[in-house]
């Protein structure tokens, strides 16, 4: 049975071991309130006893198919979790896990810090990674939070030089779990105005231009927003093949000239702190001045006038920093470009380094439209990665570009799942160091 653990502030830590229960069909586990009574043969050795063990009977084919799903779904898994996907079909795990609660990275990362069970820093973040990973049971938000964190890219040694990295990196860790079930466009917004990726890519505390001084606002996550985390750096088709020009040269998305226009947007953001507690006033960085809050608008220190965004669309004058950022991402939301883009991605981090322009297209037609009208629905993404044919098929195997190596921190997690492996001590603390 699947496990998960609460940590509590006390002087020792205590374990709450609870687990799911179903009540919808009888198998895999799901014998929730059933009561079985059964006879034996006198003359026989068998005493009736374990006549019904939860499990539904299911052939080997169906468990080797449920073992390559929770393969690309999860971060590991055992057995019993095996059984249990099998019995319930694949559509209906996936339900199941988009119900299940965030686990708070930010609290556990608390726990852990007033405990000195990790130390600070960055054994901080690493330990509360280890814990919800090997321990948590919405493993399908698990495995995204990881892939996200792949593409929406942030390092807790470039925030070095502040004290309490481990906690920047776990709240941005939890903005990935808030918006991976939710829809890409929030969470595009969410992350843009994060403090671990402000300091990364340089748009925390980014002032507006400045000629006398030969002060520009910082291009480094303009440039990034566009090329990593939406567009990508040619138009495509909706099935990823690049659009060619009439001359059959590929279409670039952006030129240098539209990175200095989005870095326009994103100036002014400083620490985030409410009103009443200590703050800085931006462009006066001194190191200790952050915090785990959401970036904040200084007006003063945003560019003013018009932005000209992609597409020929405008961020008219006179409107409010933030506002001119709603703009800025919207021009990327409804970009073309973002469904297959993201698409792509992530297919190659969940099911296969080289997807057909079949199955890219799907998952770009569930981004671009979720079937009620909604354009970045994650959860029709997840689904429409997770279930497509290509995906769920064997056939691939024969194909030698099928498939896709599974990365060694998954190798390792899987190998851990598989076994429950637990800490005597309640607190899974794993820096690896040694491996």
């Amino acid at each position: 049975m699947k496990h998960f653990l609460l940590l509590t502030i006390t002087i020792f830590y205590f374990s709450v071991l609870q687990s799911q229960t179903h009540s919808d069909f009888l198998g895999a586990g799901h014998d929730n309130g059933i009561s079985v009574t059964t006879s034996h043969n006198e003359n026989s050795s068998n005493t009736g006893e374990k006549s019904v063990d939860g499990f539904e009977v299911v052939n080997t084919t169906a468990l080797a198919d449920a073992s390559r799903f929770l393969a690309q779904a999860t971060m590991g898994y055992d057995y019993e979790t095996i059984q249990m996907t099998a019995a319930m079909g694949f559509e209906a795990w996936i339900d199941e896990q988009f119900t299940l609660p965030r686990q708070s990275y930010e609290d556990l990362g608390e726990v852990i810090s007033e405990a000195g069970e990790a130390g600070q820093g960055w054994s901080n973040y690493r330990s509360a990674w280890w814990n919800y990973v090997l321990s948590s049971p919405d493993q399908l938000r698990q495995r995204m939070n990881y892939n996200l964190s792949e593409l929406l890219v942030v390092s807790g040694f470039g925030n070095d030089f502040f004290e309490d990295v481990g906690n920047l990196s776990n709240v941005y860790y939890d903005v990935l779990g808030d918006h991976a079930f939710g829809n890409y466009r929030t969470l595009l917004r969410d992350i843009s105005l994060n403090p671990s990726m402000g300091i990364y890519l340089s748009h925390f505390n980014n002032p507006r231009s400045d000629p006398a001084n030969n002060i520009h606002p910082d291009e480094n996550y303009a440039r990034e927003v566009m090329q990593l985390f939406s567009i990508g750096l040619y138009e495509l088709n909706n099935d990823g093949s690049r659009r060619l020009d009439g001359s059959g040269n590929f279409i670039p998305t952006y030129d240098n000239d539209d990175i200095r226009e989005f870095a326009k947007v994103f100036t002014g953001f400083g620490d985030g702190r409410p009103e009443g507690q200590w703050g800085i006033e931006i462009g006066e960085l001194d190191l200790d001045s952050f915090s785990t809050y959401p970036m904040k608008m200084y007006e003063k220190w945003h560019e003013p006038g018009e932005k000209r965004l992609l597409k020929g669309q405008v961020a008219p004058a006179g409107q409010s920093g933030m506002q001119d950022l709603e703009n800025a991402i919207d021009n990327l939301h409804n970009h073309p470009n973002i469904a297959p883009f993201i698409g792509n991605a992530l297919i190659q981090f969940l099911v296969t380094s080289n997807p057909s322009p079949q199955y890219i297209n799907n998952v770009a037609n569930a981004y671009n439209n979720n079937g009620s009208g909604i354009r970045g629905d994650m959860q029709s993404v997840i689904k429409a990665i997770l279930l497509d044919s290509e995906a769920r098929s064997c056939s691939p195997l024969t194909n030698p570009t099928a498939g896709k190596m599974r990365e060694p921190v998954l190798r390792f997690t899987n190998y851990l799942r598989a076994f429950n492996a637990q800490n005597q001590t309640f607190l899974i603390d794993n820096m690896l160091d040694w491996i």
